[in-house]
């Protein structure tokens, strides 16, 4: 039995030898789906100038290949191609590379760096997930979509930057990507799923000038800015938080406030149990959001929930705001009945 099985089409079909340092032979166009499957024997690989196509499965639980430097002509790389190849240090992709497939490189748990070509247009889904010595990523420059799980997993990754290009982001795409810090998402981003990354792991997130911790409640957050709207799934806090961000950075545009007056009523108590004196002052000093006619019963409530903070805050705001209605009161500097 020959060591490579070889259609008269130029596809490699099945390697039958036992060689760790494997040559292909030259003219091969094709590297067909589970051709080196499971050769757990094989350390490197050299390949020919004429493969265009690596296919599914390809080199799947090759656990002891070291590296691979891929064909300068070489256009795609199937689903699963490497999967699994646990001993996997380092890739050199070729500037020509178009696509690569879903799961191609998961469970490569040696890869530490992944530099992906500007010819790249497709990332397919959990492309990389499970590198967990994954320390260095280049994305393409121009790519559009970050696809489901591409880097979950990846715990040892310590920074991304995601092109401008990008659009759309999906689910899980930093899930348990424990050393990651700050994620900086582009303008472009029109749809990003709410759990891109997990929430156990505060991640500092930053779209359109906005801070915020990422967790389950990314895409919400994303949706809020873009839409400027308050009848979203978040913690009060947060969602008064962001629209506050949005008009200290836009303070022309008085239409943020909108949403946020229409409802500051109803969930100020509960900014007030929770002693959120610093983010109801940056609400009050925004916009006229607390009337003459409520604020003595806040300060009472206040007072109640033992909130001093926001006590003193509401006491100096009915100050500056309304004046003191007597002198008593103002020697006393808050409401006791």
């Amino acid at each position: 039995m020959p060591d490579f099985e070889i259609t008269d089409e130029g596809v490699l079909k099945k390697y039958n030898g036992r060689a760790e340092h494997v040559i292909i032979p030259e003219h091969l166009i094709h590297i067909g789906a589970y051709a080196f499957h499971n050769c757990a024997f094989i350390r490197s690989i050299t390949f020919p100038d004429s493969v265009i196509h690596i296919r599914k499965s390809a080199f799947q639980n090759c656990r002891n290949l070291e590296e691979v430097i891929l064909p300068d002509y070489l256009a795609d790389i199937g689903e699963g191609a490497f999967c699994q190849c646990r001993s996997l240090k380092s890739v050199t992709f070729p500037r020509r590379l178009e696509e690569i497939g879903k799961d191609a490189f998961l469970g490569c748990t040696s890869l530490e760096q992944a530099i992906i070509p500007d010819s790249v247009s497709i990332l397919g889904q959990g492309a990389f997930q499970g590198c967990e010595k994954l320390k260095s990523v280049k994305l393409p420059k121009y790519i559009k979509d970050l696809k489901s799980y591409l880097f979950s997993y990846c715990s040892a990754l310590p920074e991304i930057e995601i092109p401008e290009t990008v659009t759309q982001i999906g689910t899980e795409v930093f899930w348990n990507c424990h050393s990651l810090s700050e994620i900086h998402l582009p303008d472009a981003l029109k749809v990003i799923s709410n759990d891109v990354a997990d929430g156990q792991h505060k991640y500092q997130v930053t779209y359109r000038g906005i801070h915020f911790s990422a967790g389950t409640d990314a895409g919400t957050c994303v949706y809020m800015i873009d839409n400027y709207n308050f009848h979203v799934t978040l913690p009060i806090a947060k969602k008064i938080s962001i629209l506050i961000q949005m008009y200290q950075k836009n303070p022309a545009e008085e239409k943020l406030l909108v949403p946020l007056k229409e409802q500051f009523p109803e969930y100020i108590r509960p900014l007030i149990d929770e002693n959120q004196a610093d983010l109801i002052q940056q609400v009050v000093t925004a916009g006229q959001m607390i009337q003459k006619e409520t604020i003595d019963d806040l300060i009472r409530y206040a007072i109640a929930q033992k909130s001093y903070e926001t006590q003193i805050m509401l006491t100096d705001y009915k100050r500056r705001q309304f004046g003191f209605e007597s002198i008593e009161e103002k020697a006393k500097g808050l409401l006791l009945d």
